[in-house]
């Protein structure tokens, strides 16, 4: 049976893992688990799961080791909200500075150049057409937050937006189409561990981003998976427009090329 190894920073982010893995809780069962030690000296916990899939043993491991703290006990991070505050406070930011298209929906921040330790959320529009669709179009406008401090830095138009050519491009269905074949316990635990993996990509982009490691390697590939999920195709382009040289770092890790 092969082992999985999976980096989180919290119990959240492991049941988290699991479900969106496995589907809801009830789904799948803990036949055994326990603490073991690594050749690093570091705990790990092992699990072996009765699953739809199969049986599978999965082990997981802290993303960001702890600081031992003499002073008193410190809580461990939980990283599956992180994007949510972060979104949260581009919307209200965007809302307070119009033009602000009521449809607005923020979408997953990217760091964005010349600003600092700051990420741009691209402020993407959910709307109907002429036809009756519903979908989700082009942004507009893209808020700009501090990630440390959430903050709001500004708002300006997002990089090639025209508008002479109204309404701007259509990218897709809205919710994407694998989201919708989800439980509703499952896609808000994609959701979460997607921010947990991408909150650490941005740590690693603004902290040091030559050094690659298993986690941020993992954090990648399966960044990438969930995002296929959350958002449609053409958001690809999107994203990568705000900020290509990180997108290119991200290639990069992916591929193992470092």
């Amino acid at each position: 049976m092969t082992r999985k190894i999976v980096y989180v920073d919290s119990g959240e982010e492991q049941v988290a893992w699991l479900v969106s893995h496995y589907g809801p809780q009830g789904t799948f069962s803990v036949r055994d688990q326990s603490m073991v030690a690594l050749d690093d000296g570091s705990m790990a916990e092992r699990a072996r799961l009765t699953t739809s899939q199969g049986e599978v043993e999965v082990e997981f491991r802290e993303a960001t080791p702890q600081v031992i703290s003499f002073t008193g006990e410190m809580a461990e991070p939980d990283r599956t909200n992180t994007l949510d505050l972060v979104m949260q406070r581009a919307s209200e930011f965007a809302a307070q500075n119009p033009p602000n298209h009521p449809g607005s929906l923020a979408r997953f921040p990217i760091p964005v150049e010349h600003y600092g330790e700051a990420v741009g959320v691209p402020m993407a529009i959910l709307a109907v057409d002429d036809l009756g669709r519903r979908g989700l179009y082009a942004p507009p406008r893209v808020a700009v937050v501090n990630w440390r401090s959430h903050e709001p830095v500004g708002v300006r138009e997002f990089p090639g937006f025209d508008p002479e050519n109204w309404p701007p491009k259509r990218l897709g269905e809205w919710p994407a189409a694998p989201a919708t074949d989800l439980p509703p316990e499952q896609l808000e635990a994609t959701i979460m561990r997607f921010g947990a993996c991408w909150s650490r990509i941005i740590d690693a982009w603004y902290g040091n981003r030559d050094r690659v490691t298993d986690v941020l390697k993992i954090d990648v590939t399966e960044a990438r998976k969930l995002d296929a999920v959350l958002d449609p195709p053409a958001m690809a382009d999107v994203y990568r427009s705000l900020n290509p040289s990180f997108h290119a770092w991200l290639d990069q890790v992916a591929s193992d090329r470092f």
